[in-house]
């Protein structure tokens, strides 16, 4: 049996509720985003705006950065939206709690490519200008910090895995005790999580678990 122990002394064991509402967070303000740049287009459709842009200007003949980014800004929008619908999909399936932890963990990984595609749509579409702002400086800090932790996640690299054999299980009802023994256990506080891998079951069986004690 593996064992990740996701005690963490920055959040002070809260890393799992912190991860959560980030998620939350970051769900919402996506749909704010959303629906923000939709909402000049529902106004066009319904004829109470114009919606005429002005025309760009001509292409120079040698392109710069700033010229070769203009020139994906319709792809970029296009992955952006298509990102955003399956992130919502991901997102909601995380709050649902009848999905069997073993699909969840299958399908959750997915955030990874889509936060990618997030990262291209963000570089192509910011005012060019902010990257030698602050604001940009600011903004380029975030996604690289994103892109570590999205590699991280990719290569499973998050927590300590362990390994732990059972010593003594007891069920009582709906009700399981479990006691391990993982000989390298640095120690734990109630409330903390962690997850179980039983590997010698086929498939594996995941499960995340709240310490009590």
């Amino acid at each position: 049996m593996g064992i990740v122990n996701l005690q963490d002394t920055f959040a002070r064991g809260l890393m799992y509720r912190l991860h959560k509402w980030f998620g939350i967070i970051a769900l919402s303000g996506s749909i704010l985003h959303w629906t923000t740049k939709q909402f000049p287009k529902w106004l066009v459709k319904l004829g109470l705006f114009d919606g005429k842009k002005p025309p760009r200007p001509p292409m120079q003949e040698i392109l710069t950065l700033k010229d070769w980014l203009a020139t994906q800004r319709h792809f970029a929008e296009e992955v952006g939206e298509i990102a955003f619908y399956v992130a919502i999909v991901l997102l909601v399936a995380a709050l649902i709690k009848r999905i069997p932890y073993r699909w969840f963990a299958k399908l959750h990984i997915l955030v990874v490519p889509v936060y990618l595609a997030l990262v291209w749509h963000t570089i192509v579409l910011v005012n060019f200008s902010y990257w030698s702002q602050p604001l940009g400086w600011l903004i380029i800090a975030a996604l690289l910090a994103g892109i570590a932790c999205s590699l991280i996640a990719l290569f499973k690299r998050i927590g300590k895995p362990q390994n732990a054999t059972v010593s003594a299980l007891n069920q009582n009802g709906k009700l399981l005790s479990l006691t391990l023994n993982a000989p390298k256990w640095q120690g734990h506080r109630a409330g903390q999580f962690l997850f179980i891998t039983h590997t010698r079951r086929k498939p594996p069986l995941y499960h995340r678990l709240r310490l009590a004690a």
